[in-house]
């Protein structure tokens, strides 16, 4: 009579085959990853510029002055007068990658029109990741800007901020902030699309 022999554990080849599908599982998480984490990044960048627009619009209707948001660092910050710190030099904001720092400037002027001077009221740093462009070239420069009335309008130019990737792979999350004229802010999320090289709206 014949034995059969009973045997414990896995063969080579069946070790090899459970490995090769742990390798495949784990590459697409680590790239659903990479993508969710782009994702999120555009989204608070465009909510956060979104917001500081928000919040100068809406002071200056309040103050009954002019009030602007800059996207540029404060190189000399002037804190003489503890109510009204003042700078007298900027850096300008280039969206260069690698990772690249964001200066969100609030300052309140001394007019309604026109304003001569400008108080610093708050000043927020953040992260750009490297896999993400700011298209800041529609907005005035020397610093870069959105400048708000008492009646709600734009004291300049309008303009867009582009929140873009720097890949060209499709459905890539993107941001767009289209400020009109009448100063009307508009924060728009879309779907990256690299044919047409545009934003495309999420319906």
């Amino acid at each position: 009579m014949r034995l059969i022999e009973n045997r414990d554990g896995f063969s080579i080849v069946e070790a090899l085959v459970v490995l090769g599908v742990i390798g495949i599982l784990v590459a697409m998480g680590g790239s659903l990853a990479a993508n969710y984490s782009i994702r999120k990044s555009v989204d608070r960048i465009t909510g956060d510029i979104s917001s500081s627009l928000q919040i100068a619009k809406l002071k200056a209707a309040r103050q009954g002055v002019e009030y602007r948001t800059l996207f540029a660092s404060c190189a000399d910050l002037d804190t003489t007068d503890s109510n009204c710190f003042v700078c007298s030099d900027y850096d300008d904001y280039i969206a260069v990658p690698p990772d690249e720092t964001l200066t969100i400037i609030r300052e309140r002027g001394n007019s309604n029109i026109g304003s001569t001077s400008w108080c610093v009221e708050s000043n927020v740093t953040g992260k750009i990741p490297s896999k993400i462009t700011l298209d800041l070239s529609s907005l005035q420069d020397e610093p870069m800007r959105y400048s708000f009335n008492p009646d709600g309008t734009l004291g300049a130019e309008s303009g867009t901020v582009n929140i873009n990737p720097t890949s060209d792979v499709k459905g890539q999350r993107c941001g767009r902030i289209v400020v009109t004229p009448f100063g009307r802010i508009r924060a728009i999320q879309g779907n990256w699309d690299a044919a047409s090289d545009t934003c495309k709206p999420i319906r």
